[in-house]
């Protein structure tokens, strides 16, 4: 049996604070949400406090238990600038879980022989440029090819690529960046060889593929490639957060250039029968789903198109997270439990959770999780904006003394809202906030590195400098020392 639930929130009121900070305050008894046992109440329950605190236009979540028995929650927005409320119909791009459907597909030709995982690429691809080092099909699902990974504005790229060898060729001149097999390089672009590849082997297009031997039989009844330039009924549409948290409009991506390693859209349901029929062997067989859950010594999480929970090596759950334009899904598939959970956000922000994996934790009868009461980098913003930047440091000293209050003092989201004063030109606020958490974490490595960046964006180049050194010397980031060899450079251009 499968329950809808379609609780709709006005999206006016997604921008509206949910509570004054002195009031979360006093109400830190509310700071814990635990569930003590599994009930489809819990679940709903849940699906609101994350819809509540999160703030996302729209949650999609969903359950399926071992007696195959489903619970999936919707709130809010599809779309919010037409007020359409995501449901069972609504397509999510699903971004990464791209990868691991092409390599469900990549398996099926293993199975019928037309595909060797350890030959040379080239075999099925010879006019692909010769590199330094020979590659093959496993190094490129688990990614340590040493084909390159995306460069600047590469992920939101919006040329059209009319072919799966037009996106190939892309790439084809670059060199690899190192030998395969050696390393662990994440390389969205290098599945589009994987997409050539079954095009070569079957006669039949990427796309005509996918439909017929995984869409279809798996019951994924409207998934199909997030084709930018086509007219797609119930495509979501995706969302980002401004530096004063409020939401626009995600970005124009077409996402031809990575169609088999995150060019996909699914509903919820589509997402939850294909972990079901991994779960039941109806895509590849038991046999190549142990291969495919067989990780590389390079990462020990990652399998072929796969990522893998293990404790003490042994498997707990497998699936996919994405993370696309203005969306971000997770799938996960527990074989021992025989559960399947996932879920579709059209937002893509620096902390959302994962409300998959909580609901997981859920069904399995721990009691232990707890969502926070507020997010203290959006409490911050409604402080800075009643009481500036004094409020925000008082309120911080105050939090750091009391761990039972509402909100958790965690560092990386009060970094994140330094980086918000920055953008919004309130430079001045955040370094008067970075000087005085400097104090409080004696020489942080993080606070110095954001201290001196902004004393260079504040044209303080000599004391951005001497920040950053000593936050080098801490780290010993190679990237860091990269940067500060380009700001001297330019320092030295500058007239005295």
């Amino acid at each position: 049996m499968t329950t809808y639930y379609n609780y709709i929130i006005e999206p006016a009121s997604l921008f509206r604070p949910a509570l004054i900070i002195r009031f979360l305050l006093l109400a830190f008894f509310l700071s814990t949400w635990t569930y003590p046992q599994i009930s489809t109440k819990k679940l709903n329950d849940y699906a609101d406090k994350y819809y509540s605190l999160y703030k996302v236009p729209a949650l999609e979540v969903g359950l399926q238990m071992p007696d195959s028995t489903r619970w999936t929650a919707y709130r809010g927005y599809s779309d919010l600038e037409n007020g359409i409320p995501a449901g069972p119909k609504s397509l999510f791009r699903i971004a990464s879980i791209s990868k691991l459907i092409t390599s469900i597909a990549i398996m099926q030709l293993v199975e019928t022989g037309k595909i060797k995982l350890d030959d040379d690429v080239r075999k099925y691809l010879p006019e692909f440029p010769r590199k330094k080092y020979v590659f093959t099909i496993r190094h490129i699902l688990n990614h340590t090819s040493g084909l390159r990974t995306y460069r600047a504005k590469e992920f939101d790229l919006t040329i059209y690529f009319g072919s799966s060898i037009d996106a190939v060729n892309y790439i084809a001149k670059d060199s690899l960046e190192f030998k395969p097999g050696s390393r662990y390089l994440y390389s969205t672009l290098s599945y589009n060889l994987l997409a050539a590849v079954i095009e070569k082997v079957s006669g039949k297009l990427f796309v005509d593929y996918i439909k017929e031997n995984i869409f279809t039989p798996a019951k994924m009844n409207t998934a199909r490639f997030d084709v930018q330039r086509s007219l797609i009924s119930n495509r979501a549409k995706g969302y980002s957060k401004n530096a004063t948290r409020e939401f626009e409009n995600a970005g124009l991506a077409d996402l031809s250039i990575k169609y088999a390693g995150g060019g996909m859209l699914c509903s919820l349901e589509d997402l939850l029968n294909l972990g079901s029929a991994l779960l039941n062997n109806n895509l590849i067989t038991g046999a190549s789903l142990d291969s495919v859950l067989r990780p590389s010594k390079q990462n020990p999480t990652y399998g072929l198109g796969v990522t893998i929970n293990s404790v003490n090596n042994e498997i707990q759950y497998f699936g996919h997270s994405g993370a696309g334009t203005g969306f971000v899904s997770n799938l996960i598939i527990h074989p021992r439990k025989k559960m399947v959970t996932a879920h579709l956000i059209n937002l893509r922000d620096r902390n959302i959770g994962d409300a998959a994996k909580d609901i997981l934790i859920l069904a399995s009868g721990d009691s232990s999780l707890t969502l926070p009461f507020c997010l203290l980098d959006d409490s911050l913003h409604i402080l800075y904006s009643s009481g500036g930047i004094k409020e925000v440091i008082s309120f911080l000293d105050t939090l750091r003394a009391d761990d039972s209050l509402a909100c958790v003092y965690n560092l990386p989201e009060i970094l994140d809202f330094t980086r918000d004063l920055v953008a919004l030109n309130k430079r001045e606020s955040a370094i008067k906030l970075l000087n005085h958490l400097n104090i409080l974490h004696e020489n942080d490595a993080a606070i110095l590195t954001e201290l001196g960046k902004t004393y260079i964006m504040d044209q303080n180049i000599g004391l951005g400098l001497k920040f950053l050194k000593i936050a080098f010397e801490k780290s010993k980031d190679p990237a860091l020392n990269k940067y500060i060899k380009e700001q001297e450079k330019i320092n030295k251009k500058r007239p005295n």
